[in-house]
């Protein structure tokens, strides 16, 4: 089962900059993946790589777990307000009416308005595309 959606950090393309050797920069690679789409590490990894990934991603992991609110954005709560969005928006996307790669978006801020994170009046099913040119907006 795949995990959420994964933002590449700076840090993983840094580190991956740094190595030379391109069997150890293959093995960083997998080593990203494989942690992105299942939340494990892989054994039979170099263990300077294995290190390397595992300094970066428990620094990142502990930022975007208090940046993110990771534990409300992983409730039952908020996968609730989702799904009663795009019901209320017909599936559908409400600046171009696509119906393809919907998402849902909080009109105010998630990580900025804890009181309206699960208010499905703060929320408009957009596809990504739409989704994109909001942020892209909001700068």
């Amino acid at each position: 089962m795949a995990r959420d959606s994964f933002i590449f950090y700076r840090e993983y393309k840094e580190a991956i900059d740094s190595i030379k050797d391109k069997k150890k920069k293959l093995m960083f690679y997998e080593i990203i993946t494989e942690y992105t789409f299942y939340g494990t590490i892989p054994e039979n990894i170099d263990v300077g790589i294995r290190a390397m990934f595992i300094l970066i991603k428990d620094k990142l992991d502990k930022a975007n777990k208090s940046y993110w609110n990771y534990e409300d954005r992983r409730s039952s709560k908020y996968k609730n307000w989702k799904k009663q969005v795009l019901i209320r928006d017909s599936y559908t996307c409400q600046r171009c009416g696509s119906k393809e790669n919907l998402v849902v978006h909080h009109i105010e801020k998630f990580s900025e308005n804890k009181k309206l994170r699960f208010d499905v009046n703060n929320g408009i099913t957009l596809c990504q595309k739409c989704h994109k040119e909001v942020h892209e907006y909001e700068g």
